[in-house]
């Protein structure tokens, strides 16, 4: 059962490649899991099963979303196998991180079972996404043993996308009638190798000694007491409609299922839909989407909370992950130790890398963070809440950094969850978007500081590093603090917005004898890019 096992890796789960990218490919649902939560189509199937002192199985956890919910639910033990070294690690991590306790095992689902060989006994056995992963002929190997692992009133869980055709794409090759979206790359190609209808999975299984429920609930052997006596169902969950998953191409267009009168009245409904929208009747998917509080994965804040909305955008599942703007984090580990130092994070945002920084400087360590955008702040200060710790070593600063005191013409956005307010900016600059971007910024006036009147003014202790992000106004707070690089020589990381800011960095950069290195392109971006900037000889 080690079918394409090399094709499970942390990228297939976790939908980043090995340098951070987002990637179009990989198991579904990574927004809900960043937000510490299941699949609404899974947690559909799981929540009209009564999992309260229960004994779960779950074969094939993945990231371990699965435990999670039956833990919630009050499982009494949970036992996970996976055959992915990657899933293991993933899966530990976001268990440990959630405090769930569950045994896990990096094991062949066959072997697992046939060393078990009924000793162990389990109430319900949840299988999300995995059949379709397993060639039919490991399946048939793999179902007795299933038997003899479960309690008389056991439940076994299945979900699988539905296909047009039953296809056993191991034996025979895929069908195709049955060409779906994991098909389109390389990287997933062939991984769902066997292909059910609905008619021919329910058959499949019966024909292995299990009763079908439904599509999703199955039982072992052939009850002749009412089929819902005494088996852990939750009523009246279970008597609701039952929703499949069908397989789709978006480059055929195939559906299965779907007839003409079912696509006009999805039109109709969605035209409905639109409408209430627009006159404010109802709110859109998009905008019940609320920020709420989530443990961080990975990364220097592992294991503290942030108050974000990973259902947002890339941005935030990042942070989530650990990994935003993690060539920061992966520099300074290899070149400069930031215990007990001052770091100056200059355009902070809602916080992520203040609160990070705040973890490697320590408790003799300060973090100096500036933010001029007043809805940035309320989350950054709503983020330093939940990690208090934490907040004891940052010093907030509600003002832009320039190179004058005074006030300042400043474009601003209330929109933090679309990551819009981001892009606040400066009045004085060109920013580094088209204008289209900036459609609905406010003009406000904001306070300005130059760094060297802060520090010679002693209102603020010099740095070690400081991290700029200002959209465009870069070459402003390089000229405001000439004097603390020149005598302090902090390291300097900054976000460069335009090819008129990178050359306007580099001749200033120069004449105050510091190195550039480039540390992220932004995937290609032509308008900004990632820098690394050192004192000459600092870095060999």
């Amino acid at each position: 059962m080690n079918y394409l096992r090399k094709k499970y890796t942390s990228e297939y789960f976790l939908h980043r490649s090995r340098q951070g990218r987002p990637t179009n490919f990989g198991v579904e649902g990574i927004a809900d899991f960043l937000s510490g939560q299941i699949r609404p189509e899974d947690k559909a199937i799981l929540e009209k099963v009564n999992f309260k002192g229960k004994i779960v199985l779950d074969l094939g956890f993945g990231r371990g979303e699965a435990l999670k919910y039956a833990f919630e639910h009050g499982a009494k033990k949970l036992v996970g196998v996976d055959f992915s070294k990657p899933a293991l690690d993933i899966a530990k991590r976001f268990l440990k991180t959630h405090r769930v306790p569950a045994r896990l095992h990096c094991s062949d689902l066959i072997k697992f079972l046939e060393s078990n060989n009924g000793l162990e006994k389990f109430d319900l056995v949840i299988l999300l996404g995995v059949i379709e992963h397993i060639p039919r002929k490991d399946v048939v190997a793999l179902l007795p043993w299933l038997l003899k692992s479960l309690t008389p009133k056991a439940i076994v869980i299945i979900n699988t996308p539905i296909f047009p055709v039953d296809n056993d794409g191991f034996q025979d090759g895929i069908d195709k009638r049955d060409y779906e979206d994991t098909d389109d790359y390389e990287e997933t190609s062939g991984m769902h190798i066997n292909r059910y209808t609905k008619e021919s999975l329910l058959q499949f299984i019966k024909v292995s000694g299990f009763t079908p429920i439904s599509t999703h609930y199955f039982v072992a052997g052939h009850p002749l007491a009412p089929i819902f006596s005494g088996y852990p169902f939750r009523f009246p969950q279970v008597l609701a409609p039952e929703q499949s998953e069908y397989a789709y191409s978006r480059r055929f267009g195939h559906e299965p299922n779907v007839t003409l009168a079912k696509k006009i009245f999805r039109f109709f409904k969605w035209k409905t839909k639109a409408v209430l929208i627009r006159v404010k009747i109802i709110e859109s998917d998009t905008a019940k989407i609320r920020p709420h509080v989530v443990t961080v994965l990975g990364g220097p804040l592992q294991g503290y909370r942030l108050f974000l909305t990973p259902k947002k955008g890339i941005f935030w599942q990042d942070m989530v992950l650990g990994v935003y703007d993690g060539f920061i984090y992966g520099w300074l580990k290899k070149h400069f130790d930031l215990t007990d130092k001052v770091v100056w994070d200059i355009g902070a945002h809602v916080g992520y890398h203040s609160l990070a920084f705040a973890v490697l400087v320590g408790e003799k360590g300060k973090v100096i963070a500036f933010e001029p955008n007043q809805f940035n702040l309320k989350r950054f200060f709503k983020n330093q809440s939940y990690n208090r710790g934490l907040s004891k070593r940052i010093k907030i600063i509600k003002a832009a950094v320039s190179d004058k005191n005074g006030r300042e013409d400043f474009f601003e956005s209330d929109d933090v969850d679309n990551t819009t307010s981001s892009g606040s900016h400066l009045g004085n600059i060109l920013p580094p978007e088209n204008s289209s971007v900036y459609e609905g910024f406010k003009k406000t006036k904001i306070k300005t500081y130059r760094a060297d009147t802060l520090v010679a003014r002693k209102i603020i202790p010099p740095p070690s590093i400081i991290k700029i992000d200002v959209e465009g106004a870069e070459e402003l707070v390089i000229k405001g603090g000439q004097k603390v690089i020149s005598k302090f020589k902090p390291i300097l990381f900054i976000e460069v917005h335009g090819i008129l800011q990178m050359y306007a960095l580099g001749k200033i950069l120069t004449k105050l004898k510091y190195n550039l290195e480039l540390l992220d392109d932004a995937g290609g971006s032509s308008n900004r890019c990632f820098v690394v900037a050192t004192p000459v000889k600092l870095v060999q």
